[in-house]
């Protein structure tokens, strides 16, 4: 299948709430992309490696499997992680996009290297890689493993899993919060209480479900209307933009200036009750709306990455959009696609808008 599948959406979604639901949400992935395995790792940010924690699969730096047997990992790391090309090739060339393995070491290379006697067995060619999120410390990548079949056609298994990185990226953003919270009921109440933003839990049909400190202090600020058990009243400027938003998550666009706060949207679990009734967990974060003029500086905007609110800083001091290639040690190329993304997050400011908005809000300051 090409382009977005709402299915996959809600399956990576549900994984913030249950994380032992990865490998399913992984066998969808492989089912949409074409693949046949796929894992989740955290990365060292020099040299690609793999970090391998205590406790694996529970711990959020992974990794999150599918298809590979528990042989099948042991083996990898105690005896193959050391000759691994894929990962010298990861080291060299950061996946902010994805890529097939195959663009950078052909197959009939890779046959005659020390790494096929661990593919071979598993009837595994090639593998497409992207990240999903990353920090000072390193990065999470996400990739999936294809047979020879498959490999033949690695660039629709590229275009899929482009057309909804997007989405993935921000449901493992998410979870990442939860997880970190360390809270071991993954319930939706945890999720609700640990989350910093304040937030409130919804069902299908839009009634509260739950209600934090910090959100219900905007409750009484009649921003919103809400209480346990009641609808979801929302302004109504808000309205079209949270139906279209289902099942994404995602930080709304086009929200009046005027407004304070942005609204952001998760589906979460899908479960049946008592009585039949289909239930799915959805949660609403208000954030602040950091687009109205005098607010603090655009860098800080809650949903760019900490590369992209790093380029944008620059830009806004005066740089070069091409001098993030240097910055961030990536090609042009994909320099470009983090000011695409950045840029589509800000409302379509231009560099220059940039640099103006901060200078006018450093003489402000300076006043």
């Amino acid at each position: 299948m090409d382009g977005n599948d709402p299915e996959l959406i809600a399956g990576f979604a549900r994984t913030i709430i249950d994380p032992h639901y990865w490998p399913e949400a992984l066998k969808k992935l492989c089912e949409v992309c074409g693949a046949s395995k796929a894992f989740i790792t955290r990365r060292t940010a020099l040299g690609a490696h793999i970090v391998v924690p205590h406790h694996q699969g529970s711990d959020w730096h992974g990794p999150m499997v599918f298809g590979f047997t528990a042989s099948e990992i042991e083996s990898y790391f105690s005896d193959f992680s050391e000759v691994d090309p894929w990962t010298e090739i990861e080291a060299q060339y950061h996946p902010l996009r994805p890529y097939s393995m195959q663009d950078y070491l052909p197959i009939q290379s890779l046959q005659k290297s020390e790494f096929w006697a661990w593919l071979e067995p598993q009837g595994i060619v090639d593998c497409v890689v992207v990240e999903l999120g990353h920090d000072k410390n390193g990065w999470d990548a996400l990739t999936v493993f294809l047979s020879a079949k498959q490999a033949s056609e690695h660039r629709r298994v590229q275009k899929n899993l482009a057309a909804n990185l997007p989405d993935l990226a921000a449901m493992w953003a998410a979870g990442q919060q939860v997880v970190r919270a360390k809270d071991d009921t993954f319930l939706a109440a945890a999720f609700i209480a640990k989350m910093e933003e304040p937030s409130l839990a919804l069902d299908m049909q839009n009634r509260v479900q739950a209600i934090n400190v910090a959100e219900q202090n905007i409750v009484d600020q009649r921003v919103i209307k809400a209480s346990v058990g009641a609808y979801l009243r929302v302004p109504r400027e808000w309205g079209n933009y949270i139906r279209h938003l289902a099942p994404h998550i995602a930080v709304l666009d086009g929200v009046a200036q005027a407004s304070d706060w942005v609204p952001m949207l998760a589906q979460g679990r899908i479960e049946g009750t008592a009585d039949g009734q289909v239930v799915q967990h959805r949660f609403m974060l208000l954030m602040e709306n950091l687009r109205d003029p005098g607010d603090r500086p655009d860098w800080d905007h809650p949903a760019l990455t900490a590369r992209e609110r790093r380029l944008v800083r620059h830009l806004a001091e005066g740089g070069q959009v091409k001098d993030g290639a240097l910055l961030f040690d990536i090609s042009v190329r994909a320099n470009a696609e983090v000011w695409k993304a950045a840029r589509r997050k800000l409302g379509g400011l231009k560099k220059q808008d940039l640099f103006v908005r901060n200078r006018d809000r450093t003489k402000d300051e300076e006043r």
